[in-house]
C-alpha cells in the first residue's frame, strides 16, 4: 500500500486514551488510502505495549509503532 495520507499522532503516557482514538480514527471512512504512525515519546507508561496487546486495532489496519526521544519537535521528525 502507497499511503496519501499519515496521520501521525504524538503520544507520551497516553495508554488510558489511544486505543479509543485509534478506533475512532479506523472507524471513519476515509475515501484514501492512509496509514497511522503512533510515535511515543519514551513514556514510562504502557502505552506502546497496550496498543501491541489490542488485536481489534490490528485487525482492522496496520499501525506503524514508533518510539522517539521525549518532547513533540523529535516525535513529529
Amino acid at each position: 500500500m502507497n499511503p496519501k495520507l499519515s496521520i501521525i499522532i504524538p503520544v507520551y503516557r497516553e495508554s488510558a486514551f489511544i486505543s479509543a482514538t485509534l478506533h475512532s480514527l479506523l472507524d471513519l471512512n476515509v475515501p484514501v488510502p492512509f496509514e497511522i504512525i503512533v510515535s511515543d515519546g519514551e513514556s514510562s507508561s504502557t502505552t506502546l505495549t497496550h496498543l501491541r496487546l489490542d488485536k481489534t486495532l490490528w485487525q482492522k489496519h496496520p499501525i506503524k509503532l514508533i518510539s522517539a526521544p521525549r518532547g513533540r519537535g523529535p516525535q513529529l521528525n
